[in-house]
């Protein structure tokens, strides 16, 4: 939400709703003044945490609700980008139980970078199969830019 809210926020600056951008602003920091207060007694520290989650995705949500008002933005990639949080939670799983078991057998700096690549792997994996990525748009990209990078190299100085 963070990324997507400065996002936003900077297309309503430019279409001239500054205000409006500070008004989802100041909601989202009542929520984080609210979580601040009151949930330390409950969860400590982490009420901090919650707090800029509860602020960055209130700012996010009215902003591109703003923005959608307005026609500016169409939200059809909110499901891909849904689709895409929900699978990290099992890719997240995998890498806790690969790097739990890794860490019995190898130094630690081993045992993150062999489970970030495995996660990693496993991550583009399910997006491939839940079709959330198109296989042939990358093969493509990666083919242009291969050719493209050689058109560069080949070309006198």
């Amino acid at each position: 939400p963070i990324g997507v809210g400065q996002i936003c926020s900077s297309m309503l600056n430019a279409l001239g709703l500054e205000m409006k951008a500070l008004m989802n602003y100041a909601i989202g920091a009542i929520g984080l003044f609210l979580c601040i207060f009151l949930l330390p007694r409950y969860i400590g520290t982490y009420s901090i945490a919650v707090g800029m989650l509860v602020m960055h995705t209130t700012t996010c949500v009215l902003s591109l609700s703003m923005l959608k008002k307005r026609k500016v933005v169409d939200l059809s990639f909110i499901k891909i980008i849904g689709a895409c949080a929900i699978i990290c939670v099992p890719t997240a799983i995998l890498g806790y139980l690969v790097y739990s078991l890794l860490i019995k057998f190898i130094p630690m700096l081993f045992a993150v970078a062999i489970g970030c690549i495995i996660t990693f792997v496993f991550n583009i994996l399910l997006m491939f199969v839940l079709d959330l990525a198109n296989i042939k748009i990358v093969v493509a990209q990666f083919i242009s830019k291969r050719k493209h990078k050689k058109n560069l190299s080949e070309q006198p100085a």
